[in-house]
């Protein structure tokens, strides 16, 4: 038959192996369920506007009216996990102004680089019937987020 001591032996030696083996598959199970969820939270397509839209951030702007924003001009269903990844680099901090373009299908790690580093959109500025530096002033300070006054002094600074 077979010696007892050496039965037992086996039978622990495959009892140790087993754990060790359901051990490893659920820690491999775990770490691909959570590859899984961050890969959904920062590269998956996330704001799906009709067409590109912007946003316009202008100095008053804080994180909460910013999100406000972009749940109301891109269609997304709620920023958590946009407010969970801008709080871990410290965007509501470190706002910057501007003009940013949501494409369709971009992502929150996307968008969030790009308001990031200030990738702005270029304004498109016409001098379409305009008398006086005034009119200017007004025109350009109301599309460049920028104060009339401020620009109409610089106007007329001769230097």
């Amino acid at each position: 038959m077979g010696n007892p001591k050496r039965m037992k032996i086996n039978r622990s030696m495959k009892r140790k192996t087993g754990l060790i083996l359901l051990a490893v598959a659920s820690l491999l199970l775990l770490m691909a369920g959570g590859g899984f969820g961050l890969y959904r939270l920062m590269k998956a397509p996330y704001f799906f506007p009709a067409a590109t839209t912007h946003l316009y951030i202008d100095p008053q702007t804080d994180f909460d009216r910013l999100c406000q924003q972009l749940t109301d001009s891109t269609g997304c269903d709620g920023l958590k996990g946009f407010r969970w990844l801008a709080e871990r680099v410290d965007y509501p901090n470190h706002i910057r102004t501007g003009r940013y373009a949501v494409t369709p299908g971009m992502s929150r790690w996307e968008l969030l680089n790009r308001l990031r580093r200030g990738e702005q959109i270029a304004t498109r500025v016409s001098f379409l019937s305009m008398r006086t530096k005034e009119e200017l002033a007004e025109k350009v300070a109301a599309t460049l987020m920028v104060d009339a006054e401020e620009l109409l002094a610089l106007l007329k600074d001769s230097a």
